[in-house]
Parts: structure tokens; sequence; C-alpha cells
């Protein structure tokens, strides 16, 4: 066993590593690689405000411990100018305080929705799952699903590094395989589709799905969008063409048998609330129900959503 998957753990099929916990660890990841979002700038540029800091004390006849105190005065006022009380307000660059990293990751932040998305899903019924896919996609419904969110853990295990997916819904027994790719204001990468496929095509020789699923994707976004898959599909095939990309390469016979059996579909979050609300009065669990109404609340302060309306 390698140094890596002692540490996130090892499974050799996405129904064994869909564990709900994962979503905090997956949490932890984002934040300790992203620095940022805490700091409110890349941490070499941190580094370098404080060093340039320290460098403009050094001539002064302050001791070491004056020299700390004007040093973290001068950051303490930098964090209280672009700190914003209004949920919504724009953000201004430059250090932030926690209460500030947080208003901007909750509100504003892609991969913020996405660890949420994350815990939903891992928690969410079966019984759900079915419910909404099948209003976008037709599925074998009754049998079980199992969610994979992107982590460490998932990338070591199935050495599928090279794609940053968002999540994947997996039903062995209905023998088919859901990409849910998150948007909160962003747009389709260039690659996305095919990235998807060349991941579903690696699953399947490696033995973490079953060789006879299907794949399907399906976009969350701002909007519902209607598009021409067989469009996206050829744009996405002369970038990834252009780009050369290893996994391109590798995958690119099969990516092709493949694309015509895919089928992509479009959700809005709004859609998303929607069809949560619809399914609640199916729920006889008290613990769904929370999980349910939790994540509505989460959609809908993303979108300035009053509830009464």
């Amino acid at each position: 066993m390698s140094d890596k998957k002692k540490l996130f753990g090892e499974f050799d099929n996405l129904k064994n590593g869909s564990k709900w916990t994962t979503a905090f660890s997956s949490m932890f990841e984002w934040i300790t690689w992203e620095t940022d979002r805490i700091l409110g700038i890349p941490k070499s540029e941190y580094a370098k405000k404080v060093i340039a800091l320290t460098v403009e004390n050094l001539n002064s006849n302050s001791d070491q411990g004056e020299i700390a105190k004007k040093i973290t005065n001068t950051l303490s006022s930098e964090r209280k100018k672009t700190y914003r009380e209004d949920r919504f307000a724009e953000k201004m660059k430059g250090l932030v305080n926690p209460y500030e990293a947080l208003r901007r990751a909750r509100f504003f932040s892609e991969d913020y929705i996405n660890k949420e998305f994350d815990l939903f899903m891992y928690l969410a019924s079966s019984s759900f799952l079915d419910y909404v896919y099948s209003k976008y996609f037709q599925i074998k419904a009754g049998e079980c699903w199992y969610y994979q969110g992107n982590s460490g853990m998932f990338a070591v295990n199935t050495n599928t590094g090279y794609m940053q997916m968002d999540g994947l819904s997996y039903n062995e027994k209905a023998k088919v395989i859901i990409g849910n790719e998150l948007k909160l204001g962003g747009k389709k990468n260039k690659d996305q589709i095919l990235k998807y496929v060349s991941l579903y095509i690696d699953l399947k020789e490696s033995n973490f799905i079953e060789k006879d699923c299907s794949f399907k994707l399906l976009f969350t976004s701002e909007t519902e969008e209607s598009f021409s898959i067989d469009a996206l599909l050829e744009d996405e095939i002369k970038h990834c063409s252009r780009e050369n990309k290893e996994w391109f390469k590798r995958n690119k016979a099969k990516i092709m048998l493949e694309l015509p059996k895919i089928e992509v579909n479009s959700m809005s979050w709004i859609a998303l609330r929607n069809h949560i609300k619809e399914y609640l009065p199916k729920v006889n669990s008290d613990v769904e129900e929370k999980l349910m109404n939790g994540f509505i609340d989460a959609i809908e302060e993303k979108y300035h959503i009053n509830k009464l309306l």
C-alpha cells in the first residue's frame, strides 16, 4: 500500500469507497491546498508582505517585540478594510479576517457548494436519487446508489489525478454511472465532457465499476441549458487534439467509440431545489427531512431567494 493510500484509505470499487465522512476530509483538503481562501491572498503574496513590513521596520530603533506588534497591527488594519457585513457585497482584494473568509466561501465559492453537495449526496436516499435522475435520463429505479465526491482518496485509489471531477453517482445493479458537474457562475471547461468520458473508461478498465454500465453526465448550473451535444463534442475534440494532453492521447480511440452512447443533460440549481421540495412529502425519516431542508437553505442563500415567495 502506498503512503498516500495509508493516509486516505484504500478501496477497489466505487461502492466500497462511498463514505459520507469523506466530505469532511475533502473540505479540509480544499482549505489546506487553497490557503488564499483563508488569507484572502496567495500565501506567497502574504509571505512577501510580511517580509516587506519586516525590512521596513528593521532600521527603526524598535526591538523584536515592537516590530512584531507593528506588523500585526498593519495586517489587522488591512483585514478590517476588506471586511463586509452584507452577505453579497462585492469582494475587495487584500487580507481578510475569518468572518470575511467564511462569507466569501459560503456565498461565492463554487468549491464550497460542491462540498455541501457532496455531503448531501452521500447521505441522500437512493429513492431520492431515482426521483431526480429519472427526470433527466431513463434509468432503472429501485436499486442502490453510491456517491463519490472529488477527494484525495478518490484520486489516489483510482489513479485519475488528471480529472478534477465534482461527483459521481454509481448504481451497480442498474448498470449506470452519472457524472455530476456543478457550476456556480462558471462556464463548462473546453474539455469537460471528454474528460468525464476518459474517467469513465479508466474506471471500467480498472474494475472500479462494471464494464457494461452506461455513462451519463448531468450539469447543474445557474440556468438549465439547452445545447447541441454533437456541436459541443466537436468543439471539445478539436480543443483536445490541439492541446495534445496525455489522457486524451491515451484514450482517444476508446473515447471516440463511447461518444455515440453517452447522454448529457442540464439542470439548474433552482430546479434541484424544486425537486427536493417536491420529494419532501415522500420522506418518512426526520433525518432525511433535515438533510433536505438544510440543502434547500444552502441553495436559496446562494441565490438570494426569499422563501416566503
